[in-house]
């Protein structure tokens, strides 16, 4: 293969996998857990939260195949850790995503723990696919202007996150204190008056 044309599909590869894996894959994750029922009730949040895990994958999912291809097609640059974490992270994306098709029903006396284990893994994967994806930043981008600007998309994604989990405990607390009736009428659907998230493991 031609040094322009490799370069060319590691540039490819690494922009799918940054707006698959590391980027849709964290917004999905903030719809499941923000925008399912509380503190805001969005009523399209599954179509939404399905719609990026799978746009994610979809997007990630290529960028891992060109992976492989240039894995084969370049034997002098081999990198076998990087290469070792995306197989990981291949495999178990796609057991989140059959997750969709194998969820259990609400009545069903297990969905609870098909829910600790769709979250535990779902976190598991967002912090091994943010460490792998500046791996693969660090190997081929070494003037450090794609790490700059992923780390940016984080911080962005961190600040989102933080103001609306301030959010939601400050509404917590106002409606143990009495004062959202509404919030009261409903605790038995979405938590106890030990933490705004209890009832429910938010999807991921």
């Amino acid at each position: 293969m031609e040094m322009s044309s490799y370069f060319y599909y590691v540039q490819v590869h690494g922009l799918l996998n940054i707006v698959g894996w590391g980027t849709l894959l964290p917004v999905g994750v903030i719809i499941a857990r923000y925008f399912r029922r509380f503190p805001i009730q969005y009523p399209w949040w599954f179509q939404a939260h399905v719609s990026c895990q799978l746009t994610g994958y979809v997007l990630g999912t290529t960028g891992w195949i060109i992976g492989l291809y240039l894995g084969k097609a370049s034997k002098p640059y081999s990198f076998p850790i990087h290469a070792l974490i995306s197989h990981f992270l291949f495999v178990f994306a796609t057991l989140q995503m059959l997750a969709i098709r194998l969820k259990p029903k609400p009545m069903d006396e297990y969905i609870r723990y098909w829910a600790m284990y769709h979250h535990l893994l779902g976190c598991a994967l967002l912090a091994v696919i943010i460490v792998n994806v500046f791996r693969g930043i660090g190997i081929f981008t070494p003037n450090h202007t794609w790490k700059r600007a992923y780390i940016g998309l984080l911080g962005a994604l961190a600040l989102i996150t933080l103001a609306l989990e301030i959010f939601t405990w400050a509404k917590f607390m106002k409606g143990t204190n009495g004062t959202d009736p509404n919030r009261n009428g409903n605790k038995n659907k979405i938590g106890t008056n030990s933490s705004p998230q209890t009832q429910e493991v938010p999807q991921l």
